[in-house]
């Protein structure tokens, strides 16, 4: 009697976008390695105050319902992740650059990415600029307030995906191309519908991988760099990969989104245990 198999072959096709989702994530992964680096030599030398995960949270939440009640007012939704976006990629190259180039650079990539509707270009841009929104944060949170900063939005995560809210919401920005996710499909960014972002006949034209799912697994890279070294962040990012591809195959298998901070999480804690 023949046993029916786990993965069938439309399934095997869409694991290809995982090879495809990866790059981005280990750049932005490797953004805050980097800067870790960099910045380690300055926080040892000086007092650096600590960002608390209650006052850090009172600000995410403030964020988010501000997106939510402006949904309607696109122009100053995009305003302010333009402005989160430019503030990521100036952080990342203010470390490499002086002043002034590193402000031409980030004002230019913006520009080529609203310019040209590429998912690569797309998808560069925004790892660079939640590469250095992820490290910023890394360096200014303590190890064990990153920590719980996680497992606390992790269970958001869960609420707001199983609810349908963070679907919904999702679907919605991606509609009106405000870049906060990372997309992988056929369609060109200037050509997002919402019919683009649905499934059809078990199959779905866009993957969207959440900003928050590679910008928080950043941070806990970044700051276990900075209070344990470079091993717990090699750690942390291969075994937050290994959550990340975890939930890809889940998706795949479901043929529905679910969250991917909590696989993410896991892997990050996984990875912090194996380096103490």
């Amino acid at each position: 009697m023949g046993t029916k198999a786990w993965f069938h072959k439309e399934d095997l096709g869409l694991l290809k976008y995982f090879t495809v989702i990866l790059p981005f994530f280990l750049f932005s992964q490797m953004i805050g390695m980097f800067i870790a680096s960099r910045a380690l030599p300055i926080i040892s030398q000086t007092h650096v105050e600590n960002l608390s995960a209650t006052n850090f949270l009172i600000s995410f939440a403030i964020a988010v319902a501000f997106i939510f009640l402006a949904m309607r007012h696109v122009k100053v939704i995009k305003g302010v992740v333009y402005l989160a976006l430019f503030s990521g990629i100036f952080f990342v190259f203010s470390w490499i650059f002086p002043l002034i180039p590193a402000i031409l650079i980030s004002i230019a990539l913006i520009i080529v990415r609203e310019k040209f509707g590429n998912m690569i270009i797309h998808n560069l841009v925004l790892s660079i600029a939640i590469g250095g929104i992820g490290s910023y944060f890394g360096i200014l949170i303590s190890l064990e307030e990153a920590i719980l900063i996680i497992l606390i939005l992790s269970i958001y995560d869960i609420f707001a995906v199983k609810s349908g809210y963070m679907v919904k919401f999702a679907k919605k920005l991606t509609e009106k191309r405000v870049p906060i996710s990372f997309l992988f499909g056929d369609v060109s960014i200037k050509n997002l519908s919402i019919s683009n972002v649905e499934w059809d006949k078990g199959k779905k034209k866009i993957f969207i991988l959440g900003g928050g799912d590679v910008a928080f697994p950043t941070m806990i890279n970044a700051s276990a760099f900075i209070a344990v070294g470079l091993k717990a962040s090699i750690l942390v990012v291969v075994f937050s990969t290994l959550g990340l591809f975890l939930n890809h195959l889940i998706v795949v298998k479901k043929r529905q989104a679910i969250p991917a901070l909590p696989l993410i999480t896991l892997g990050c804690l996984i990875g912090i245990i194996l380096s103490i």
